[in-house]
């Protein structure tokens, strides 16, 4: 009983003698405990998790092959020839008349996008 109040303050140490060890619950949690840190902190895995998930992250990135302009024209484009109302907020000065040697509309399915002077107009 003595040398299980001296040994009392140190967890890392069973009150129970070496065959009994499995029923002191404390003990076993910090068994538990440490194979969970041991587990977990493990400096291979860490590096192995690290590096796999900077690969998936850098493969999700969309690699765009056209320029940020043109992405944006064609974005502005589909949104105004989905919704045609759109196309009378915008100032007048933002969306240029085509000029006569270039082509001025964009054949998108059966849906015909037509820039004219004040927006684009959408036949069908």
């Amino acid at each position: 009983m003595a040398v299980g109040a001296l040994m009392l303050p140190r967890i890392d140490h069973s009150l129970m003698p070496d065959g009994f060890q499995r029923l002191d619950g404390g003990f076993n949690a910090y068994i538990c405990y440490l194979h969970v840190q041991t587990a977990y902190r493990n400096p291979v895995l860490r590096v192995f998790c690290q590096i796999l998930s900077d690969e998936t992250r850098h493969n999700r990135e969309r690699k765009w092959t056209c320029s940020a302009q043109a992405r944006a024209r064609w974005f502005l484009a589909l949104t105004l020839a989905r919704n045609p109302q759109l196309a009378s907020d915008r100032k007048l000065g933002s969306l240029q008349a085509p000029k006569p040697g270039q082509g001025g509309c964009v054949k998108h399915g059966d849906v015909k996008i037509e820039v004219g002077r004040y927006g684009l107009i959408q036949d069908k």
